[in-house]
């Protein structure tokens, strides 16, 4: 028999209108992506990833080809830095605008999650037009894929936020084999940080 809990935790949690799917399972990028580009009508992407991720894992590239073979590449943007500097970010949305994409294919941590939210949230801001999609392809446990909110730090170094439901990823693919090239030490500091939330 269960026991029920003591707490006085309480509240209220509800799914962003936003997301149309959540694939998971090992290999599952070469079936959800193509499947998520046709829902969300994602016709020309931006991938957007990390200097390391690019650099030293096939993982990048594997993503170009999927997206190729579907023809919904436009270019990979891999200078996205811890913390998402904004520098990046504008950077991104130059590159973004300049290529007329339509959507984001935003691949590895928190700060390449959060940077697509930022780019896609200044682009809005430009147009005036809906905010574009997301679809995210986490390596790490940052969670930033089930978030509104998109954190970055400014020019002088000062975390700053944007928050709005349109900017959740509208697709997450939970591949588990696209987790096998993060370093363990970066596995340790998340397990330690999630372990350390919980007692407390």
């Amino acid at each position: 028999m269960a026991s029920q809990d003591q707490t006085s935790l309480s509240g209220f949690y509800s799914w962003t209108d936003t997301l149309k799917g959540v694939y998971y399972g090992p290999g599952s990028t070469k079936t959800a992506l193509p499947k998520l580009l046709n829902i969300l009508g994602i016709k020309k992407a931006l991938l957007v990833t990390g200097k390391s991720l690019h650099d030293k894992t096939g993982i990048v590239k594997n993503i170009e080809g999927i997206l190729k073979e579907h023809s919904a590449y436009g270019a990979t943007f891999y200078e996205i830095g811890q913390h998402s500097p904004i520098a990046g970010i504008h950077r991104g949305l130059e590159l973004f605008t300049q290529l007329q994409c339509d959507g984001i294919v935003a691949v590895g941590g928190g700060s390449p999650v959060d940077a697509s939210k930022a780019i896609l949230y200044l682009q809005q801001k430009e147009t005036g037009g809906p905010t574009l999609s997301q679809i995210a392809i986490p390596t790490t446990l940052s969670a930033a894929e089930y978030s509104i909110g998109a954190g970055y730090t400014d020019d002088e170094g000062n975390k700053v936020a944007v928050s709005s439901q349109s900017l959740a990823p509208a697709g997450i693919i939970l591949d588990a084999e696209l987790t096998l090239a993060t370093p363990d030490r970066l596995w340790l500091a998340q397990i330690f940080l999630v372990v350390h939330l919980k007692i407390y």
